[in-house]
């Protein structure tokens, strides 16, 4: 699957170097990670760290 589109998106949204790298590492093939990365910058007014921190948070509570 090709996820250019969403990594422009992330470069877009003040994501760079190693916070992009993690973001990507992190949502993989998953576009809604994506989305919810890019929500949490957009409409909760976050910097990309603290989106990254949030939506690892999330991930981690959601898994078995």
């Amino acid at each position: 699957m090709n996820v250019t589109g969403q990594i422009r998106k992330l470069e877009r949204m003040g994501f760079s170097g190693h916070v992009l790298d993690r973001a990507v590492a992190l949502a993989g093939s998953r576009r809604l990670v994506y989305e919810d990365l890019c929500r949490a910058v957009e409409e909760r007014a976050m910097t990309p760290v603290e989106a990254l921190r949030t939506v690892e948070r999330t991930l981690e509570a959601a898994e078995p």
